[in-house]
Parts: C-alpha cells; structure tokens; sequence
C-alpha cells in the first residue's frame, strides 16, 4: 500500500526515515518518497529546490509557485549583496573577453589560468598563509582537504565538532568509516579529554580536528585560540572551514581575527566563494608543506575540471571589494541589519540563536509540522526563508533560517517580524483544530 493510500499527514515525519524504505530492485523502491513528497507538495508545504526567476537580492519571485508575488527575500547567502555589484558584474564581463568561459582540464594539468593564479596569490595574502588551491565548489574544498591530506592506510585520527557541515563528516567517514570521534558542539573540554586518551596510545599518528569557524544552523562560532592551543599541545592539525564568516563578519576575517594567523602553523582554511564573494568555488589554503600533497590527492581536485575563468574573476573583485573600506562599510550596513532582526524577533516573542552576530539569525520553531505550517504561511503572504529540520538539525529542533544582506532594508526585516507573528499564530491555531 503506498502513502497516499495511507493518507499519512504530509506535515508529519522526516523525509530521512525513506531513505530506509529504498529497498528491492525495481523502481517501485523509490514509490515511498514520491508519494510523501507529492502529498507535501499538494498540502503547499513544499519548499525545496525552488527556483527564482530573476538575479539575487533583496527581492525575489519564484518560478511556478506564486510567480506574481515580489517576496521579500531571506534566503540566500549573498552576504555582502557582491553578485549584485556592478564592479563585479563589469569583471565578468572584462574575463570572457580576455580569458574565455571554461578551464577544460583538471587543475593537476592544464586547467589553471593566470586569473586564478592571482586569485590564490590574492588568497594567501590576506590570510597570512603560503599557498592556496583553488576548487570548483566550498564543498569540493573541504572534502578534498581532509581525503587529500588523510595517511592512505587509515591510521590518522579525526576528532570532528558534533555540528560540523556534512562535507566534512563525509570526507572523515570516506577515510575513517563511521568509526571516527565527535566531541561535543564547541566543547573545548571534551575534545581536551578525547585528544589526551588519544595520545595515550598512539604518540605517533596523525590528529586532524575538524571545525567550522561559523555553525550555519547555530550561528554558533568555537574558541578557536583554544583549539589552536591544543593542536599544538597534542601535535594536531586543524581543518577549519570559513565559509560562513569569511568576509562578512567582524573585520573580514569572522573567527580568525581572534588568533595570530601568520603563525597559525597548524591550521588549515578551507573555505568557499559562494556566501560572501558572490559566486560558486572553493579554496584550501595553508602551509607550503601541504601544496603538493592536494595538488596530487586530493580527488576533488585532481578528478575535477579545474574552476572554470568567470567565477575566478568575481570572487577575485569580490575580494579586493571585501577588503577594502567600502567592504568594511558593507559589513556595517549587514551587521546593522543583524543586529535590527534580532530584536525586532525577539521583540515578537522568538527565541533567536546563536552567541556570535552573523548574518545567520536561526529562528528556533521547535516541532516540524509547525515549523511547515508557518513556512507554508510566510510564502503565501510574501516572505521567502529556508526551513532546516532533522536531520540538519536535531529532532523537534526546527529553525527557519534568516540570512541576512547588506542590500535589505530594515522595513524588510520590521516586515518579516510581523508576518512570522501571524505565521506562528495561524499554525498554532491549525493545531489546535486538528487535535
């Protein structure tokens, strides 16, 4: 019997128990999922893989759904508001002129540019390290840092923060298998106790921690001068991705503006483009001892296309734009509007997490079937921001996730407060109903 025939509640379950269900050999496997995903859909609670019909911004309409409706857009990572800058646009426009439009060619060979030469020249600058490599994705860069980096027999050890984004957890459980060591979510004292058992009985393999210097569903940042700290006591490298901070918070530098870069020995960035640079690709960036060790194992970028010449040439302006005053007058104007979307939701009776300001503002719901009624009420009425619920965050723990711009007004975010008030109001009352 198949879910509609069940007539199970669309609003209810996680779409991670169907993954379960995908057994046998015929494509009747996948019924299960589609059936869910159909009822959703018809309930108007679906709200993935949406498509916007015009460029990043502010504003949004949608493809299919609603496509009359201006939303008010709280969905995507462009930070700084760069993809929409002209002195970016301009860059594009200069590169296919002068480069052409694709790299054809692994990286390992022939699929470099001058233009992305500079980029990780540029890179390495301004974070105080030797070399950068350059990948066609942030997910590709953290992936292939830890498989590129990682002893081939499996003897290194990883000791991975509870949170860390799914790139990471896949990359150590591609080297390690599911067998690999969490600590507990910023948890210095724990990773303390895990890291001293561990040299305990192996004094010499290698350690690798795993972090993110901003947790995307938490707006949560670690102690990184601690971690560091214990990197150096324990003779342990640390993998930390910057994708969320870097360029949008503090001075540019997010999380890293609290240690000593330069003699950061141990650490190793990975980071990508497409948060605050305004475009997809990625970078690892670290001492000149681990070029050669990614240029030749690390699979995302040796089995990859090299990042291709367009991309190259924004996230390049985006830099130079991020790093100069008006990048500093940027951030002012995104940490502004942080800092307005907090109260104004707190205000209205939410609980906001998080202990850094990010342009993350994680709205906590709570129960999923809430979390989809208000999600569902909010894009009716004009209000477009993305719902994490398990497994990207825990079980009853659903957020909707505010990213914040630049280029949003307050009235935008004096706007959202209000009809998310409406929104909680409505699902509640559906609740109520039912029961």
């Amino acid at each position: 019997m198949s879910i509609l025939e069940q007539k199970i509640d669309p609003l209810k379950g996680s779409l991670l128990s169907f993954i379960k269900t995908n057994k046998g050999k015929t494509y009747e496997r996948f019924d299960p999922i589609n059936d869910y995903v159909a009822q959703i859909k018809a309930n108007g609670a679906w709200s993935y893989s949406q498509a916007l019909t015009g460029p990043i911004g502010p504003y949004a309409q949608l493809d299919g759904m609603h496509p009359d409706l201006v939303l008010d857009n709280f969905a995507c990572t462009d930070y700084l508001g760069l993809a929409q800058h002209p002195e970016v646009h301009r860059a594009v426009t200069e590169c296919v002129k002068d480069y052409g439009l694709h790299a054809s060619a692994s990286p390992t060979l022939t699929g470099n540019t001058s233009l992305g030469k500079s980029l990780e020249t540029l890179l390495s600058d301004i974070l105080g390290k030797d070399c950068a490599l350059l990948y066609t994705t942030g997910w590709g860069a953290n992936y292939g840092a830890i498989v590129g980096l990682a002893n081939r027999d499996g003897a290194d050890h990883f000791f991975v923060d509870a949170h860390a984004h799914n790139c990471l957890r896949t990359a150590v459980e591609t080297v390690k298998g599911r067998e690999y060591q969490q600590f507990r979510h910023n948890d210095c004292d724990d990773l303390e106790t895990k890291l001293k058992k561990c040299r305990q009985w192996d004094a010499h393999n290698g350690i690798f921690i795993v972090i993110d210097s901003l947790y995307s569903m938490k707006s949560s940042a670690p102690d990184l001068p601690r971690i560091l700290q214990l990197a150096e006591e324990f003779e342990a490298f640390v993998i930390l991705d910057v994708a969320h901070d870097f360029g949008a918070v503090g001075n540019g530098l997010g999380a890293m503006e609290t240690i000593d870069l330069e003699n950061a020995d141990r650490l190793i960035i990975s980071g990508c483009f497409s948060k605050s640079l305004g475009t997809n690709g990625g970078f690892v960036a670290g001492s000149k001892a681990i070029h050669h060790q990614l240029m030749l194992y690390s699979p995302t970028y040796i089995f990859s296309t090299g990042i291709d010449p367009i991309p190259c040439a924004i996230a390049k302006r985006s830099l130079e734009i991020a790093f100069s005053p008006e990048g500093q007058y940027l951030r002012a104007r995104l940490m502004a509007n942080v800092e307005h979307a907090h109260q104004q939701f707190t205000d209205a009776g939410f609980r906001v997490l998080g202990n850094v300001k990010s342009a993350i503002v994680p709205v906590l719901m709570g129960d999923e079937k809430l979390a989809r009624l208000v999600t569902r009420y909010l894009l009716e009425n004009g209000l477009l921001v993305n719902r994490a619920e398990f497994p990207a965050v825990g079980r009853k723990e659903s957020i909707l996730r505010f990213t914040l711009m630049a280029t949003h007004e307050k009235f935008q975010i004096d706007r959202a407060a209000l009809l998310l008030k409406d929104a909680w109001g409505y699902a509640q009352s559906e609740l109520v109903e039912e029961l």
